[in-house]
């Protein structure tokens, strides 16, 4: 469980789990499902119920050579950033440009990712500098 955690906002809570001994856990358990319960007046945790579609939604439509889909970087970033703004799929343009690529825009964020498929069996991975940037913005959310 905890290591379908990996993307979750609150990493210092995941942490808590991950380095509470077997007799610790169901009450860090507790601790970590309130603490990050957005809505408390809810029997549901929002935060984790919406953490875990995202992840339902990456395994469905990223699949890439048996992997599941939300260990994918398009799947990484749909459960860390939720759904893009926009998407502009130039996989089309492939005669003209020889590159097949996905860009994805977060506009509140004012961020633009590009995807590239450099294999053409659909394996699309993240730019080096649009990894950059995904990891300046998770480390900026991850600080407020």
């Amino acid at each position: 469980m905890i290591s379908l955690l990996r993307y979750f906002e609150r990493q210092d809570w995941v942490d808590k789990l991950r380095h509470a001994t077997p007799d610790q856990r169901p009450a860090v358990w507790q601790q970590f499902y309130k603490a990050t319960d957005p809505v408390e007046l809810t029997p549901e945790n929002e935060a984790l119920d919406g953490y875990f579609r995202r992840v339902q939604i990456a395994n469905q439509r990223f699949r890439e050579e048996g992997e599941p889909g939300w260990l994918t970087d398009r799947g990484e970033v749909l459960v860390t950033l939720g759904e893009p703004d926009d998407v502009f799929d130039f996989t089309s343009d492939v005669s003209r440009s020889g590159i097949r690529g996905v860009r994805w825009t977060y506009r509140e964020q004012r961020l633009t990712l590009f995807f590239q498929d450099n294999t053409g069996f659909g394996r699309f991975r993240l730019t080096p500098l649009s990894r950059a940037e995904f990891q300046r913005i998770v480390a900026q959310r991850r600080r407020q």
